[in-house]
């Protein structure tokens, strides 16, 4: 036997490592009933060694067997002031024996961690956050008889040096993923640019803001907007007016989620951007206050106030912005006959004077009848007021040469509303019931009036007028039904969606002769709007050591009508589709994982696009909709990489969606001079290509965060008349850096680059944006001083083309100067929190 030892060097070891998910392939006896080390070796000398080692498989093959069970530990993590759960903190199960890691994992949005399919053994828990001390519990033990571990409530403190009021420069993490999201910690991201929400949308990897405010979502801006998972009625008709008046300090997160599942509402071929808002619930009063003023008369001021209990919360929030937004646009346009010869030119130069006034007020009150069972109110009121006067001068070329100058005044009026209320009942055994009503509504009015002169070949002067009114409500029912037991969690639910839309138009025009203004019947319409939509979805999580698989299904009914009551027509279109989900992960090691996804999706016309009668922007520029147009169906799948590590983290995507019956705007010259914009399917759309997130942390006092898209656009027209497909290379790339000067001083600058993306018809031209911005902290941090200059090189700016056969057309706005803005805030409160917020102006 000794020889037999002596040799026992050179065999192979089969080790194990304390990983759950190696614990076949690598066993290594510790201790009685739990096998941590075990070499076999085999000697074909004797037949006796060979019955011996035959006798120990067989054994380790036993011991294995009994060691894998049906374990599991599981607890929830609160923080210890308020009792509020905590998500995203590190959980980690390690060896009581050896202090070796087994596994680790983050909490969910409640709170809950657990592992699973544990061998028998002896172990403790050990909690870590960003600022709190680290906690470990007591030891406990799995055994085949106590297999299942509940450590119930886990309360965490803040550190000390976090509960004084001392200068920490320390960067948290600023990203977070799970297997269908990205998740952007607005509190815990020092480049966090500003008060709004739309100013912090723009530094973050795949959205895009462009000059007038519009917003992108990987190149696209069909997608949704959720504020904490529900769609909002403040968001519906003009999202990025509302998003620039909501603070930023508001928002707890920003969940970018390209490939949503079933769960969630399939609307947008982009996917979703989901605003999760705080819910303060710490006991005592406090909260914040800033101010922003700037050139050009312009300011912003608000204020979130929170008190609680710790079993009821009351909040309250209040927004009033000032914005005076000059303009400059340039407009040419050359219409062509059969030959390509030149029918008629249109030059067209105009300045914008826009002075705007807004205000947001919302309230939230929120009961915790006991640990499982909560109810919250909650309601948002909009309210907004535009004055503008355009002045432009324009000419005509067709046989003769005509020149005019004309003025357009426009008083807009804007109100939004919304209430809502949550009721959440969890049970002792895993499960959860929501339900969530909510009912909204607007009231919108847009007075035009134009006052055209004619300057050649005659003298002549026109006024005439434009009111659009617009209105409706909409109301909204969920319910929802989830289970979770060991390792896998089921979600079943219904949404409804009642909607309704009322449109009317009124034109008018004046009589000088007989100083009356009279109705222009081309011009006026009433149209009605309706869309009611049922949905039932189910979804599976399932996790499988390392690997996570979520397959879901959405059914939906949609039921819409549009109304011409003056022409007694009534469309109605109805449809039933199935929207099928699946995300796959697999966790490579505890810092990266490979993750999977497939949607399918559909982006709906709204009233607007289903309007067929004519909203006029100007006497020469008209826009109608398609009461036919059929909803878009978007296709969308993903491959993504997640690497994190302690100085920087990396995010490679690929992804690629096939729209049909993608709808977009069509540009034509209508009687004569007219130029008409009305919306189509095109018979379809590709886009394809690669993301790149990288974070890094050089130094301690030295971050940056870099983002790349680039992707490849295929748009196919043939249907509508267009000769051939239209394809392009298209990239976009952001990078943020911001640098601490000293322990209380911050600096950052904000570049982005857009390149040329395609349309129909066209092309926007390229985009570049500079933003500096400096952050002064006083009074041990409850305090900051803020300085930013947007568009510092002055390069902001709208350049689309046209250029088809029978239309060539250059539009040009931009804005007359940077916009430099200096700011406070103030954090009151227990618990006080510096506001790392700087604020950009990057809408014309």
């Amino acid at each position: 036997m000794e020889n037999d030892l002596d040799r026992l060097d050179s065999f192979d070891k089969i080790s194990y490592d304390d990983s759950p998910a190696r614990f076949y392939s690598n066993l290594q006896p510790q201790k009685p009933g739990s096998l941590s080390k075990l070499t076999i070796f085999f000697s074909s000398a004797r037949s006796k060694t060979l019955v011996t080692t035959l006798l120990i498989l067989i054994q380790a093959h036993v011991l294995v067997s009994q060691d894998l069970l049906a374990s599991s530990v599981h607890g929830r993590i609160l923080e210890s002031l308020s009792s509020e759960s905590m998500q995203f903190v590190n959980v980690v199960l390690r060896n009581a024996s050896n202090d070796s890691l087994i596994a680790g994992t983050v909490t969910d949005e409640n709170g809950l961690f657990e592992f699973v399919t544990i061998p028998i053994g002896d172990y403790l828990i050990e909690v870590s956050y960003v600022g709190f001390e680290t906690f470990r519990t007591a030891n406990f033990s799995i055994t085949r008889l106590e297999q299942k571990v509940d450590l119930g409530l886990i309360s965490i403190r803040l550190h000390d040096a976090v509960l004084d009021p001392v200068e920490v420069t320390a960067q948290a993490s600023t990203f977070n993923f799970s297997v269908d999201r990205k998740i952007y910690n607005v509190e815990k991201d020092v480049m966090s640019q500003t008060g709004s929400i739309a100013d912090v949308l723009q530094n973050i990897p795949s959205i895009s803001v462009e000059a007038d405010g519009q917003i992108l979502l990987r190149g696209t801006s069909n997608f949704n907007i959720l504020i904490n998972g529900r769609a909002s009625q403040l968001l519906r008709r003009n999202a990025s007016q509302t998003l620039q008046q909501m603070p930023a300090h508001q928002l707890e997160r920003i969940e970018v989620i390209t490939n949503p599942s079933a769960e969630f509402r399939p609307d947008g071929a982009g996917g979703i951007i989901n605003l999760v808002i705080k819910k303060d619930v710490r006991r005592g009063f406090h909260g914040s206050l800033l101010a922003n003023a700037g050139n050009l008369k312009r300011y912003n001021a608000g204020t979130l106030l929170n008190y609680g209990t710790g079993k009821v919360g009351l909040s309250g929030r209040y927004a009033i912005k000032h914005a005076n937004s000059p303009r400059q646009d340039f407009d040419t346009r050359i219409q062509r006959g059969p030959v390509g010869e030149v029918i008629s030119e249109y030059e067209f130069m105009s300045s914008r004077r826009r002075d705007a006034l807004s205000h947001l007020m919302g309230f939230g009150f929120n009961i915790e009848f006991d640990e499982n069972t909560s109810l919250e109110f909650g309601g948002e009121y909009f309210t907004s007021k535009e004055s503008s006067l355009y002045r432009a001068d324009w000419t005509t070329r067709t046989e003769l040469l005509q020149t005019n100058h004309s003025e357009r005044m426009l008083d807009e009026t804007e109100k939004e509303y919304e209430f809502s209320i949550s009721f959440e009942k969890e049970f002792d055994n895993e499960q959860k019931l929501t339900l969530d009503i909510t009912n909204s509504g607007y009231d919108e009015s847009e007075d035009n009036l134009y006052d055209e002169t004619k300057l050649t070949p005659s003298l002549d002067n026109t006024i005439s007028r434009n009111l659009i009114e617009k209105s409706g409500p909409l109301a909204e029912v969920a319910l929802e039904y989830s289970y979770a037991v060991e390792d896998s969690e089921i979600k079943s639910g219904y949404l409804g969606e009642f909607l309704k839309d009322k449109i009317h138009f009124l034109g008018e025009n004046f009589s000088s002769s007989q100083d009356i203004w009279y109705e222009d019947l081309s011009r006026t319409s009433q149209f009605k709007f309706s869309q009611t939509v049922h949905a039932f979805y189910s979804t599976l999580k399932k996790n499988f050591g390392s690997f996570d698989v979520s397959p879901g299904v959405r059914i939906e009914q949609a039921f819409i009508t549009s109304e011409l009551p003056e022409r007694n027509v009534k469309i109605i279109n109805k449809y039933f589709k199935v929207f099928p989900s699946l995300h796959l992960g697999f966790e490579i090691r505890e810092d990266r994982e490979l993750r999977l996804n497939y949607s399918k999706r559909i982006n709906r016309p709204d009233s607007d696009e289903h309007n067929p009668f004519a909203e006029y922007d100007d006497p020469r520029s008209r826009e109608v909709g398609n009461p036919e147009l059929r909803p878009e169906n978007i296709h969308s799948i993903e491959l993504g990489y997640d690497h994190q590590d302690k100085r920087f983290t990396i995010i490679p995507s690929i992804y690629y969606r096939y729209t049909y019956d993608a709808f977009t705007e069509i540009e034509e010259i209508v009687e004569d001079s007219v130029l008409q914009s009305r919306y189509v399917n095109l018979d379809n759309e590709k886009a394809g290509g690669l993301e790149l997130i990288l974070v890094a942390y050089p130094s301690d006092d030295l971050d940056l965060n870099l983002s790349t898209n680039i992707y490849y656009n295929e748009i196919d027209g043939t249907n509508l008349g267009f000769p051939n497909k239209k394809s392009a290379v298209i990239w976009e790339s952001k990078l943020a850096s911001s640098y601490f000067l000293t322990r209380s001083t911050f600096g950052q600058i904000n570049i982005a680059y857009r390149s040329s993306r395609l349309t129909p018809q066209g092309r926007h031209r390229p985009r570049f944006l500079v933003n500096l911005g400096f952050r002064q902290k006083l009074w041990k941090g409850k305090a900051a001083l803020v300085l930013t200059i947007s568009d510092l090189f002055k390069t902001l700016k709208r350049e689309r083309y046209i250029d088809t056969s029978e239309l060539y057309r250059k539009t040009v706005q931009e804005r007359k100067t940077q916009i430099f803005q200096f700011g406070f805030n103030y954090q009151f409160g227990r618990n006080d929190k510096t506001n790392q917020t700087l604020e950009y102006e990057d809408s014309l």
